[in-house]
């Protein structure tokens, strides 16, 4: 059988797999699955399974090669078959896209007589409403079994509701099937049961529940994970208020007045998996520029290690200990400098020549 690879991609491709049927291919994804990763996500998709059945060319490109492209969007259309014939494409899908599922859609689809039948057909499946199914000539009768069949899917799987639906001796057997193959992987069991002893099965769980970097790179893959993952944090850092949020005065004027170093504010450093925003950071130089208020920041010529904080209502040295820690992990990755407000107040021209002639 054929799979397609690549999926909307430019270099799109079809792979011959020794499998005569899906269901063949999916038990052997499985195992694929289970024995290479087994604390992934059971159902997310497993590239790699593909991937042991490509060239060695395609097996040098990576996983990412052969992953579709999820996001079909007419710039995506226009790189794949040129402009005219792109933006012909991409108004065709966006056509079918707008009637799909509707009478008109399956009448041009499967023709008129056949159409109307799967449209009610369907119809009759997805509405359980007693006008809807009325309205699609349905008899009271049929409503009454219509409804009666959409209670037992929609209730939670049980060894009561296996027995009525399939008889005493098949509800049993239906039901230990549905235990074997479909209990939630969020649960401690499924993963003892697969051979991991208690604790483990805690952390593997707590690892599947994480949105950590490692989580976005398994996801995305190396260079688009990190940038997601970025991207993500961004997102959390906003939601947080915190007294020295937003984008002072003093920031303004260093990013106008280094702006041919390309700088970006609020920029955020990833450091031993950790998100960090910074006020400002020079990509061509690596450097980080932390603006510190002197309120805000307890500067140690307006105070001394015991004072409480007016704000905060913690000792002063208390920050200094905060602030000292954050600047020791951003070391590890960064060069840091720290501008006091006092201090760019009093020398500005000399820290903005400070900052464009910087060297490590």
């Amino acid at each position: 059988m054929q799979v397609t690879l690549a999926k909307h991609k430019k270099h799109e491709f079809k792979l011959n797999l020794p499998f005569k049927t899906d269901k063949e291919m999916s038990e052997a994804r499985k195992a694929y699955k289970l024995k290479h990763f087994p604390d992934r996500n059971p159902r997310t998709a497993c590239y790699e399974f593909y991937l042991e059945y490509c060239s060695d060319d395609i097996k040098l490109m990576g996983v990412d090669y052969i992953k579709p492209n999820k996001a079909l969007t007419e710039e995506m259309f226009i790189r794949l078959y040129g402009k005219e014939e792109g933006m012909l494409k991409w108004k065709e899908k966006r056509e079918k896209d707008s009637i799909k599922g509707t009478k008109e859609y399956y009448i041009s689809k499967y023709g008129e007589e056949e159409g109307i039948k799967r449209w009610l057909d369907k119809n009759s499946k997805l509405s359980v409403g007693i006008d809807a199914l009325t309205r699609n000539g349905k008899s009271s009768d049929e409503i009454k079994e219509i409804k009666q069949k959409h209670r037992m899917r929609s209730a939670s799987i049980s060894l009561n509701a296996c027995v009525k639906r399939y008889g005493s001796e098949l509800g049993h057997i239906k039901y230990n099937e549905y235990k074997n193959t479909h209990r939630s992987h969020w649960r401690l069991q499924y993963w003892t049961d697969r051979g991991h002893d208690i604790a483990a099965a805690k952390e593997i769980i707590s690892n599947l529940q994480k949105r950590d970097l490692k989580y976005f790179i398994n996801k995305y893959g190396e260079d688009v994970g990190l940038e997601k993952y970025t991207e993500f944090s961004k997102k959390r850092l906003k939601g947080l208020k915190t007294a020295c949020c937003g984008i002072s005065s003093y920031e303004n004027d260093i990013l106008s007045h280094t702006s041919e170093l390309s700088p970006i504010s609020q920029y955020v450093a990833v450091i031993d998996k950790k998100a960090i925003q910074v006020d400002i950071f020079y990509p061509s130089l690596n450097l980080i520029v932390e603006v510190f208020g002197d309120y805000w920041h307890c500067n140690p010529s307006e105070f001394l290690p015991e004072d409480i904080h007016p704000t905060y209502k913690t000792p002063v040295k208390m920050k200094w200990d905060s602030d000292k820690k954050r600047i020791n992990m951003l070391k590890k990755n960064h060069n840091v400098m720290i501008i006091w407000e006092s201090e760019f107040k009093r020398n500005k021209e000399s820290i903005y020549e400070n900052i464009k002639n910087y060297k490590a």
